[in-house]
């Protein structure tokens, strides 16, 4: 939700944020700082389930998101 929000502020600015001098626009600084902020926090724990699905419990591998094995037994349920 943060990327989304400060993204459009990034995007299209409204023009009541808009100063007339540039150090009472730092608003705007802090707007794209919570933007990369959120952006790295959403990247490093995408990276994170990644590794996870690879290294994780049964619960939490790649197999248990998508099954694609038979079950040729009738007793493997």
């Amino acid at each position: 939700m943060a990327l989304l929000v400060t993204g459009y502020l990034i995007g299209a600015p409204s023009s009541p944020f808009y100063a007339a001098e540039a150090y009472q626009q730092y608003w705007f600084g802090w707007v794209r700082f919570i933007h990369f902020v959120a952006a790295f926090v959403y990247v490093f724990n995408f990276l994170a389930r990644l590794y996870w699905g690879f290294v994780g419990n049964k619960y939490a591998r790649w197999s248990a998101f998508f099954p694609l094995e038979t079950r040729t037994a009738a007793g493997d349920r």
